[in-house]
């Protein structure tokens, strides 16, 4: 499928033509680009990880239908409805179950500090408040509030090749029927290049870092993990583009333990996003 969408592509637009979004080209490192204010999309973004420690099968899936424009050639937001999937079966730390849900509701205003058509590089922040109902990691029921936050930052490297950076804080609070609020954070630092062959056709790779904790800040630590992987952007029309990301993690430390080839107790080991967006 992905080698059909590259061949579409290269044949649709073999020459560059000018500068192109980097919201989405980086996988899950977000580009600080925005909507022009009469723009308008639809987004559909599918994120699944699998597997963890403990053997057993395990899957989740978060499917996420969004309203995305403009306000200002400054300020872009997002209106979110969100789905949650989970299969577990035989998984230390988590319940069997199966699991298909409507999981919760989010929005996310964008500020563009710096815009990269004016100056050396782009920089953006983003807050996402988000209320959900499902435990997007293990499924069980929850009533969650998370505030993720974001800054990014990006740079176009010459003609073709393309730079972007986060750094990622999302606190969250959450409680399960019949037990005291928890909260927790997970903080992170992501990294991409990606190399544009051609108008509509992107490819490149990007590196993650994450820690999470029992607290709202850096105190209680739960662990650490290290992700690595390709992604790639391909535009089919004017209106129309997919973009998507594979991810595996190459090192882990759980709270209480050695550094691993990875950590299972707190994150998957694998974990992929694909995009499909729709302009009006």
């Amino acid at each position: 499928m992905i080698f059909l969408l590259v061949h579409l592509a290269l044949r649709a637009a073999p020459a560059l033509a000018g500068d192109f979004d980097t919201k989405h080209i980086f996988g899950f490192t977000e580009g600080t680009d925005i909507n022009a204010p009469d723009e308008r999309e639809a987004e559909f973004v599918t994120t699944a990880h699998v597997l963890k420690r403990g053997g057993g099968r395990y899957r989740a899936v978060e499917q996420q239908a969004t309203a995305e424009g403009a306000l200002t050639q400054a300020l872009g937001y997002e209106l979110t409805v969100h789905g949650a999937a989970v299969d577990a079966r035989g998984v230390t730390g988590l319940d069997a179950l199966r699991r298909v849900e409507f999981s919760g509701l989010s929005a996310e205003p964008k500020f563009v500090v710096l815009a990269r058509e004016t100056a050396p590089f782009g920089l953006a922040f983003s807050i996402e408040p988000e209320w959900s109902r499902i435990d997007a990691t293990s499924g069980r029921r929850a009533q969650g509030f998370s505030a993720g936050m974001r800054l990014m930052a990006d740079a176009a490297l010459g003609e073709r090749l393309y730079a972007g950076a986060n750094l990622i804080y999302e606190p969250e609070w959450r409680r399960e029927a019949g037990a005291p609020l928890a909260k927790g954070a997970l903080f992170g630092a992501t990294g991409g290049l990606t190399w544009r062959f051609a108008d509509r056709l992107a490819l490149g790779g990007e590196v993650e870092g994450y820690a999470a904790t029992e607290s709202l800040g850096l105190a209680a630590p739960v662990g650490t993990a290290v992700y690595v992987g390709p992604t790639f952007f391909v535009r089919l029309a004017s209106n129309l583009f997919c973009a998507g990301a594979w991810s595996v993690q190459v090192a882990g430390r759980p709270a209480a333990g050695r550094l691993d080839d990875y950590n299972g107790a707190e994150f998957s080991r694998h974990k992929a996003r694909l995009t499909v967006s729709v302009a009006f």
